[in-house]
């Protein structure tokens, strides 16, 4: 069952692969004419009512299509001044059709027209509203949805209703107070939250989009899920981030996630690190918060005098080592976030320390092949479904999301499943594991949800690489692919539109 989110993430992420939406749109309304043609019902005075949204554009597409054969009228709701480009567009070209009535329903006084409308019509197409609505109809919309339903229990015509019925508060699996109660439901790739709570027939449409489309990660999993921001907004509202990382041998894989957290938007980011290398960090970027244990590696000492409740999400493992105390420290500081529900990464030697710990589904493990062969036994190939196959097998195992990486990274709850495309060999170069792992601690401090989170940052990630390769090529670094963060928010959210 899709809600509203999906529905949008979809369309966004057609219109990234160069699907285009108002093709989408033509299918949609073509669907919805066959389905009149098939069910025997086209014989009939046929009225379109849409309304200002793209669902009344599907509406619209398929009022043109029924015209080459039957008597159409259309009823539009509301001001077509405030339709959508896309429903705007299709009123222009039906505006151009002698044989195709439109009246506009505006105003109160126009609802009697909408009555004599109903009274002449033997199948009524319901276009008002797709899976957007997040209340009860309201206004004119509210008497329109009221008048369809009390016309059709003297006049008994058909109704069809355009994805989803109009009144149908899809986000919440209800029905909305009024909702159009309709004879068929013609939707569109898959059912939606709360459609088969209806007395109807559901026909499901598929309108171009592959089915692949459904799992493949793009523009839409960040943008739909990114904060946005209010002026007053202060420091601090999105989010810390606290990274315990490096030891006496590895300094740059701790510094390439903060950088990259920090990139992600979040407001603040700490490194927990050893006394020795404290200064290295500090030296590398004013922007980072470092503070520091002593010792030249983590100890439970060094865990004991953390204040979590600071931190929004916890990043463990880039440049930690394995040292048995390290490790020892690593599980109980694990076991303690379990309990306080926080939000945590885990990847590079995190990972080793965690392994045969059942965490939580707030936690992010970020393997590749061979750490996931190490915390579960499971060995992957390069074929995209044992992957996948494979990461929920280790997700469930281990209670979290597994993000999977590799030439197709693979994002998995052990239910909801994700791939990845973006990304290119040039980063097999060390650091960009940081990277991503990183960019997953900063979405989750922003508040974002952690299955998105992890699948917003491996797409993000990947991105970044690609247009780091494009200016590079195989001389690109990490800190390459850090720098073009900005520059893939930048291009991701140009799919917004």
């Amino acid at each position: 069952m899709l809600t509203s989110k999906d529905v949008y993430t979809i369309d966004i992420n057609a219109k990234y692969l160069g699907i285009d939406v108002l093709l989408l749109m033509e299918n949609a309304g073509r669907s919805v004419a066959e389905v009149v043609e098939e069910e025997k019902i086209s014989d009939s005075n046929i009225l379109i009512i849409a309304g200002p949204g793209n669902n009344g554009g599907d509406g619209l597409v398929a009022a043109r299509h029924l015209a080459f054969k039957h008597k159409v009228k259309v009823a539009f709701i509301g001001d077509e001044r405030r339709a959508s480009k896309l429903t705007k567009r299709q009123l222009e070209i039906l505006r151009k059709i002698p044989s195709i009535d439109i009246d506009f329903i505006k105003y109160d006084e126009d609802l009697e027209k909408l009555i004599k409308l109903l009274e002449e019509s033997d199948v009524v197409v319901d276009a008002i509203f797709g899976v957007g609505l997040k209340s009860n109809p309201k206004g004119l919309f509210r008497k329109v949805i009221e008048i369809i339903n009390k016309v059709k229990e003297r006049k008994k015509y058909k109704v069809i209703s355009v994805d989803v019925p109009s009144g149908l508060i899809v986000d919440e699996g209800k029905i909305g107070n009024p909702a159009v109660r309709p004879d068929i439901i013609v939707t569109f790739v898959d059912k939606k939250k709360g459609i088969d709570l209806f007395q109807a027939k559901v026909i499901v449409k598929n309108i171009g989009i592959p089915i692949d489309l459904l799992e493949i990660a793009g523009p839409g999993d960040l943008i739909l899920n990114f904060p946005r921001r209010k002026n007053w907004n202060k420091k601090g509202d999105f989010g810390r981030v606290l990274v315990i990382g490096g030891s006496y041998k590895y300094t740059g894989a701790p510094i390439f996630s903060a950088m990259a957290a920090l990139k992600s938007g979040v407001d603040l980011v700490f490194l927990y690190v050893p006394k020795g290398i404290v200064n290295v960090i500090r030296s590398f970027s004013p922007d980072l918060i470092a503070i520091y244990y002593e010792g030249e590696y983590l100890t439970v000492d060094a865990i004991e005098k953390l204040e979590l409740d600071r931190y929004d999400s916890i990043l463990i493992g880039p440049g930690l080592g394995v040292e048995k105390e390290t490790i020892e420290a690593v599980r109980k500081l694990v076991l303690k976030l379990i309990k306080m529900k926080k939000k945590v990464v885990i990847d590079a030697d995190g990972l080793k320390a965690v392994k045969g710990m059942k965490l939580s589904k707030n936690f992010v493990l970020t393997p590749h092949a061979g750490e996931l062969k190490i915390i579960s036994n499971l060995i992957v190939s390069e074929d995209i479904e044992d992957r996948k196959k494979k990461a929920i097998e280790a997700a469930r195992m281990y209670n979290s999301i597994i993000l999977l990486k590799g030439h197709v990274d693979v994002i998995t709850d052990g239910e909801r499943t994700k791939i990845n495309l973006t990304g290119n060999p040039a980063m097999t170069v060390g650091g960009t594991g940081d990277v991503l792992a990183g960019l997953v601690a900063g979405f989750l401090a922003q508040g974002m949800e952690v299955f998105e989170s992890a699948v917003s940052a491996a797409f993000l990630n990947g991105l970044a690489g690609d247009l780091a390769f494009e200016k590079y090529g195989y001389s690109m670094t990490a800190s390459d692919v850090i720098n073009e963060i900005p520059n893939a928010f930048k291009k991701t959210f140009s799919y917004a539109d």
